[in-house]
C-alpha cells in the first residue's frame, strides 16, 4: 500500500513539474532546428525555392522591406526543376510567383537573378549557390528561410560549400505567421512542422550529403505508362 502511495506521489510530481515548466522544456525541443544570423552586412538576398505555404510570402515581405534601404542589392532566387503539377500548367512556377511578388513589393525586375538548381532539395540549393559565389568573390548574401528549417540550412552551406564561401552567407529565420518557438506547441500545424523539421533533421545527419534518386517528370511517367500499356497489350 505504501509503494502505491510513494508512486502516486512521484506522478503527481512529474505532471506537476511538466505543467510548470513545459514552456521551457518545449522551447529546448525547438532550439536546435534554430539558427539565426541577422546581420546588415551583405549585398545579396537570397530566397529558396521550398518556400512554400500560406507563410511563404513571410520571405517576400522581408525582401521588399530590405531592398529599398539598398537599392543596389541584388536578389537571388533559387529554383528548382517543375513539378508535374507546374509542368501542366496547373500551377505557377516558383520562378513564376517570386517574380510577381516582389513586383508588387516594389523589387526591380533587372535585380532578380534566378539560379537554377537540380533538384529541390538543401543539397541542391546550395550547389547553384555555391557556383552563383565563386563567380561573386565579393558579394555577401543573406539567406531567408523558415525558423525550424534554418538550423539545417545552415549545416548543408557548411558542409558543401568552401570554408570561405560558407562564411559569406548568412542565415536569417523567419517565423511562421501562425506560430514560433514560443508557442508552436498550441497548434496542429506548429506540432506538425516541428515534427517534420526534427525528421528532415535526422535524416540529414544519417544520410549526409548522399544524393536522392533522380525525379521523374511528367514526360517520363507518360513514357512509362506507354510502354507499360503496350507491354501488356496482346
Amino acid at each position: 500500500m505504501l509503494k502505491w502511495k510513494w508512486r502516486v506521489v512521484v506522478a503527481a510530481v512529474v505532471v506537476a513539474v511538466a505543467c510548470l515548466f513545459h514552456a521551457p522544456l518545449f522551447r529546448g525541443l525547438a532550439s536546435p532546428l534554430i539558427v539565426d544570423q541577422t546581420t546588415d552586412d551583405f549585398d545579396v538576398i537570397c530566397l529558396l525555392g521550398d518556400v512554400k505555404g500560406p507563410d511563404g510570402d513571410r520571405c517576400y515581405d522581408v525582401a521588399g522591406d530590405l531592398f529599398p534601404k539598398n537599392p543596389a542589392d541584388k536578389i537571388l532566387i533559387v529554383a528548382p526543376p517543375p513539378d508535374r503539377v507546374v509542368e501542366a500548367g496547373a500551377l505557377p512556377s516558383f520562378e513564376t510567383i517570386s517574380r510577381r511578388e516582389l513586383a508588387a513589393r516594389g523589387v526591380p525586375r533587372e535585380s532578380i537573378t534566378i539560379l537554377r538548381s537540380r533538384r529541390l532539395d538543401d543539397w541542391a540549393s546550395a550547389e547553384a549557390l555555391d557556383g552563383w559565389l565563386r563567380d561573386h568573390p565579393e558579394s555577401s548574401v543573406l539567406l531567408l528561410c523558415g525558423q525550424f528549417h534554418s538550423a539545417r540550412v545552415r549545416a548543408v552551406l557548411d558542409d558543401a560549400l568552401d570554408p570561405a564561401r560558407a562564411a559569406r552567407v548568412r542565415v536569417r529565420s523567419l517565423p511562421d505567421r501562425r506560430f514560433d518557438q514560443t508557442n508552436w506547441w498550441r497548434s496542429r500545424c506548429g506540432v506538425r512542422e516541428l515534427g517534420k523539421s526534427w525528421l528532415v533533421r535526422i535524416q540529414g545527419w544519417l544520410g549526409g550529403s548522399a544524393d536522392p534518386p533522380p525525379s521523374k517528370n511528367a514526360n517520363d511517367y507518360q513514357r512509362e505508362i506507354m510502354q507499360a500499356w503496350q507491354e501488356a497489350t496482346p
